[in-house]
């Protein structure tokens, strides 16, 4: 594997089934999943970025989700790209979602299986 791609893959959310059922059933759970990594990957230097990656997402629905991961994706240097990026949030965004948290909580050196709510 490439340093440049993702650690968790795609359909590895159900390795952290907390967060793949809070993605699917807790209504803005990926907003609030978005704003959460943007906080833990800027380690508090920015606030407004969480609440930019939060609004970016509940207010553009898809297109804001595939920019909030690109822009994960350019932080963590991953390689893709937005049409794929929109496309996994068209067709997969529990995935998608699940995904990106357990990569950063990984990127973080936590345990890729910790839930929103277990964040200290």
């Amino acid at each position: 594997m490439s340093e440049n791609e993702w650690g968790i893959r795609l359909f590895e959310c159900f390795r952290n089934p907390q967060m793949f059922a809070w993605a699917i059933f807790v209504p803005w759970g990926t907003a609030c999943m978005h704003a959460s990594e943007a906080k833990i990957l800027m380690k508090s230097k920015d606030e407004s970025v969480a609440l930019k990656r939060f609004l970016c997402n509940a207010c553009l629905c898809c297109f804001g989700c595939a920019w909030n991961r690109r822009a994960l994706r350019k932080e963590l240097v991953l390689d893709g790209n937005y049409f794929i990026d929109l496309m996994l949030w068209i067709f997969c965004p529990c995935c998608a979602a699940t995904q990106e948290w357990q990569e950063v909580m990984v990127k973080k050196d936590k345990d890729s299986k910790v839930a929103i709510w277990n964040l200290a």
